[in-house]
């Protein structure tokens, strides 16, 4: 009926001795936008006749200002996420380097791990030459255990912790070639380990609070998308039904 009453050009063809239409596709594309253009302007002027042309400006600025937000919610939803992705590689990696490096150090020590690191010190002249850590690397950054000696001590653990920091590796050879500094450094990498652990469980019912947020989003992402898609599936229906409506009035 709407083909008809545009009256666009057209051509008709006999097929059996029975007659049919035919129309370029570029003058149907035209009369689709045509009336979706109408469409959208009568649905336009209903609401101004309803809402009042300041009633309408209202609306159309809220849902504005609506799908600004969602945009801008799904954005910072998905930058979120890929921080915490990014958060969970590193800290994989940093772990998969403990586990290598603590695999080292107990090959190299032959299996043997030192009792403990609690209360052990080292000077700073020590701390240069056993693990390669510089005086001004302590001096400023590690707490003394008595401020007031002219030749103070520092802990052990804090000083080990400054070599693994900046990159055991540069001197492993060394190391490796010292059983006792490799149990030593071996007892700190557990240890490492175990507070990364303690870190883990102390976070109790936080950490199970955010793996539900983290599974929410997830499940609102996937409602997202469908919904999308159900708008596009929507869309393709009401087209096939606009397809067969022209066949039938053209029969």
């Amino acid at each position: 009926m709407q083909v008809r009453q545009a009256n666009l050009p057209c051509q008709y063809r006999y097929c059996h001795g029975n007659p049919y239409m035919v129309v370029k596709l570029s003058d149907m594309a035209d009369l689709k936008a045509t009336l979706q253009k109408q469409a959208k302007e009568a649905a336009k002027q209903k609401l101004i006749d309803e809402l009042g042309e300041d009633g309408y400006a209202k609306k159309m600025a809220a849902e504005k200002a609506a799908k600004m937000k969602k945009e801008a919610d799904l954005k910072a939803a998905k930058k979120k996420k890929e921080a915490a992705l990014k958060a969970e590689k590193e800290e994989q990696k940093k772990n998969d380097k403990l586990s290598s490096l603590l695999f080292d150090a107990l090959r190299a020590s032959e299996g043997g791990l030192s009792p403990s690191l609690s209360g052990a010190t080292i000077t700073k002249t020590a701390a240069k030459k056993e693990w390669r850590v510089k005086p001004d690397e302590i001096v400023g950054h590690l707490k003394p255990v008595d401020p007031t000696k002219k030749h103070p001590k520092y802990y052990l653990a804090d000083v080990i912790g400054v070599a693994h920091n900046k990159g055991i590796s540069t001197f492993r050879a060394e190391l490796i070639s010292s059983p006792d500094r490799c149990k030593l450094y071996a007892r700190y990498l557990v240890d490492t380990f175990h507070a990364q652990c303690k870190a883990y469980e102390d976070l109790g019912d936080a950490a199970i609070v955010q793996m539900r947020t983290g599974i929410e989003r997830t499940i609102w992402e996937y409602e997202e998308s469908i919904t999308i898609y159900q708008e596009r599936l929507a869309k393709e229906k009401k087209r096939l039904s606009a397809l067969d409506r022209l066949l039938k009035d053209s029969d």
